[in-house]
């Protein structure tokens, strides 16, 4: 983003490692920090006591990227196909299922442990289902389109050498067979409508 635009890193601005958590933006130690909408963006917000936190969207900048992939071997996927098929289709599942009983789903998260209050993961839940839903093009359904921007953005600037094909790297077969065994239910979600939350009300108390 910051190339997009002409900043040079150590002449424009100062980069530091940043943990988990949004301290040093809330002590002014920094002036901008790096947040998941889901996550840290709550935090910051929880934090705030009232000042202003500004949001620069990489979406909206066109700058964004795909991210949380997990990954196997070609290998293993030969050897599991099943595995890999049903492992997808209970997934796709659970989403559908998050999207239609949000609050059932935190509780479900809170039952299982976690280091999160119910307000941030009621926050939490909300928006992650409003990055999942609609799905346009049905979940978990990869488009040219999506993966060419994502190798693009990475191969002008730097990050990737090489240009990443579309062709060469993405198999949706096993994605598509999974979904072929829900047809009957809804993948894209195209009525989803959000939880109306106010942070202000949602994080008052902490």
């Amino acid at each position: 983003m910051a190339g997009k635009h002409g900043l040079v890193q150590d002449k424009d601005f100062t980069t530091v490692n940043q943990g988990f958590d949004v301290l040093p933006l809330l002590n002014d130690e920094v002036d901008m920090i790096s947040a998941m909408r889901y996550n840290e963006y709550a935090q910051a917000l929880a934090g705030a006591k009232g000042r202003e936190i500004t949001l620069f969207d990489f979406g909206a900048d066109g700058t964004s990227v795909m991210e949380d992939t997990i990954a196997t071997t070609r290998e293993w996927v030969t050897a599991n196909p099943d595995v890999v098929k049903n492992y997808l289709k209970a997934t796709m599942k659970g989403w559908m299922y998050c999207r239609d009983n949000p609050d059932a789903c935190v509780q479900i998260v809170l039952k299982n442990g976690s280091a999160l209050q119910e307000n941030f993961q009621t926050w939490q839940m909300n928006e992650v289902n409003k990055l999942m839903w609609p799905s346009t093009n049905g979940l978990f359904a990869l488009t040219q389109g999506m993966f060419d921007q994502s190798a693009g953005i990475l191969f002008e600037s730097g990050v990737i050498k090489t240009k990443a094909l579309y062709s060469d790297v993405v198999d949706t077969s096993f994605r598509d067979a999974a979904a072929a065994e829900l047809a009957s239910e809804d993948l894209n979600g195209s009525s989803f409508a959000p939880q109306t939350l106010d942070p202000a009300v949602l994080f008052a108390g902490g």
